[in-house]
């Protein structure tokens, strides 16, 4: 066997070596729509030097194009914002719109629950930890949600009084869910300082509303009914600043797919925060 080298090659280079990746062939046989090689293109060491179109022709790596994944943030984002923002409507009161979020159940489960999950899912697979941990523990939070309203969990039916609305001790044990969501999501604006400035207003902006949503809860118990209304138009308020900054982060993530000439900033904070190690590649929430 002996090992072809295109020309143009380093003159020191180890034989096979090129500009280009070399093949090694039988220098007996003919290559395939050519003749075989004049005595004029061996070297004294025995390679074929083989001009580069040719060798263009036995590069099949291009044939072979490497299999890459899709960006799957986009997914989560365009579900938390088509689940979140009718629902901070609804919350706040535009329209005379019911404040319980009933109507918005649908929107829970299927774009807030099962987009979030299926983008997280998919963050986990191309080595995104943050972005995974973030997608699937809020399209929990919806699934969570949506089965509560709907009486075949039988989350609500037990607590039902004869005029059809909810008594006390639910709400005096819902208060608590909201609470350690609003904890979690706590935790990740503390991690969000190493990422960029939209994530640490969206983690903000819903730490406040889930602490707002349990306060809102056992004021209802007490059928505080001015003070509960105050409360959701404030966790409402949030909710919409959350909502925005996801509308925000799905654009800037859209834009770079199809390559817009617009860029939108995120602020970057990985260079301010210093981090506790090195690492060759950065597992954060990314957008792009």
């Amino acid at each position: 066997m002996s090992t072809i080298q295109s020309i143009g090659s380093h003159p020191g280079s180890h034989p096979g070596s090129s500009s280009r990746a070399g093949s090694a062939v039988d220098s007996t046989a003919p290559l395939a729509g050519h003749s075989a090689p004049s005595a004029g293109f061996r070297s004294p060491a025995g390679t074929i030097i083989v001009p580069l179109d040719l060798l263009d022709k036995l590069d099949v790596t291009r044939y072979n194009p490497v299999k890459t994944f899709g960006n799957p943030a986009p997914v989560a984002l365009a579900g938390l914002v088509m689940c979140l923002t009718p629902l901070a409507c609804q919350l706040i009161g535009w329209a005379s719109a019911d404040p319980s979020g009933h109507a918005n159940n649908g929107a829970h489960v299927f774009c807030g629950g099962l987009l979030l999950l299926i983008g997280g899912l998919l963050e986990f697979f191309i080595g995104n930890t943050f972005s995974f941990v973030v997608f699937c523990s809020y399209g929990g939070f919806f699934f969570a949600l949506g089965a509560t309203m709907m009486p075949v969990f039988n989350a609500t039916p037990p607590y039902l009084m004869e005029n059809g609305h909810l008594n006390a001790d639910f709400y005096n044990s819902f208060g608590f869910f909201h609470v350690f969501i609003g904890v979690l999501s706590l935790l990740f604006l503390i991690c969000s300082t190493r990422i960029n400035i939209v994530l640490v207003i969206l983690f903000a902006a819903y730490t406040v509303a889930f602490t707002v949503l349990a306060v809102a809860d056992w004021q209802r118990a007490v059928h505080n009914d001015l003070v509960v209304e105050a409360l959701e138009i404030t966790a409402g308020a949030s909710c919409f600043i959350v909502s925005l900054c996801g509308w925000y982060a799905l654009a800037e993530s859209l834009f770079k797919v199809v390559n817009l000439p617009v860029t939108l900033p995120m602020g970057d904070l990985s260079g301010i925060t210093v981090g506790s190690r090195t690492s060759s590649r950065a597992r954060t929430m990314t957008m792009d």
